[in-house]
C-alpha cells in the first residue's frame, strides 16, 4: 500500500433535534470519501486521530480518541454507472451544558410561577395587590418565552424547555382567572347580604 497525506480544513454541517433542550444530547456523523474513485483504486482507512481537547462554552464535545470509527464501502453514481468507493465514518456527541438555560430561563419562570402561587393567599379585598402579583408574573413569562424563541434556530416542534414555560404560564394566568372569579363571587356576596339586610330592616 502506499500512504498519501494531505491536510484539510473543512466546515460540515449535522443536524441538531432539540426535542430534550436543556438536556440534549446530539449525535454528529462525518463522512469522508473520495467521489468517483472506486475501491480498487483507493482505500481508505483511520489512523488513530490525534487531538487536543475540542471544548466550547455551550457543549461539552467528545474527545476525538473517542469517536466511533468505522469503514463502509458505498455505491455512488456516476456518468459510467454506479461506483464502489471507500467510505470513513465517525460518530461523536456533544452534550448541552445547561447551566445558562437553567438560570436565565427555567429557574427564573419557576420563581414567578411560585411568586404568583403566594399571591393566592393574599386577602381577596387587596386588589391592587393581588392584580399587580397575577399580572406581572404573566407578563414577565411570556416575555422569556420570547427571549427563549430568539435565541434558538426557528423550529416547528415543541422542547422540553418549551413545554416547562408553556406549563407555568397557563397556571400564572389561571391563578389570575381564580383571582378575578373569586373577586367577582365577593362582590356578588357583598351585594346579596346587603339586599337582604335591607328587606329584613323593611320588614
Amino acid at each position: 500500500w502506499d500512504m498519501f497525506m494531505e491536510e484539510h480544513v473543512s466546515i460540515f454541517r449535522c443536524s441538531f433535534d432539540f426535542t430534550d433542550m436543556p438536556f440534549d444530547v446530539q449525535t454528529c456523523t462525518l463522512k469522508l470519501y473520495l467521489p468517483h474513485t472506486q475501491l480498487s483504486v483507493v482505500k481508505l482507512v483511520w489512523s488513530e486521530i490525534v487531538a487536543n481537547e475540542i471544548t466550547n462554552a455551550e457543549w461539552l464535545i467528545e474527545h476525538p480518541s473517542d469517536w466511533q470509527r468505522s469503514e463502509l464501502i458505498r455505491s455512488i453514481s456516476s456518468p459510467f454507472g454506479d461506483v464502489r468507493v471507500s467510505v470513513i465514518q465517525a460518530e461523536f456527541n456533544l452534550k448541552r451544558r445547561p447551566n445558562f438555560l437553567l438560570k436565565n430561563f427555567m429557574y427564573q419562570v419557576a420563581s414567578f410561577y411560585l411568586l404568583s402561587w403566594v399571591g393566592l393567599w393574599i386577602d381577596v379585598s387587596a386588589v391592587p395587590a393581588r392584580a399587580a402579583i397575577g399580572i406581572i408574573p404573566v407578563l414577565v413569562t411570556s416575555n422569556k418565552l420570547s427571549a427563549f424563541a430568539a435565541i434558538i434556530p426557528p423550529i416547528s416542534y415543541l422542547t422540553r424547555m418549551e413545554m416547562f414555560m408553556d406549563v407555568t404560564l397557563v397556571m400564572i394566568t389561571l391563578h389570575m382567572i381564580e383571582f378575578g372569579m373569586v373577586h367577582f363571587a365577593g362582590r356578588q356576596y357583598k351585594k346579596i347580604v346587603r339586599d337582604t339586610t335591607q328587606v329584613q330592616a323593611w320588614e
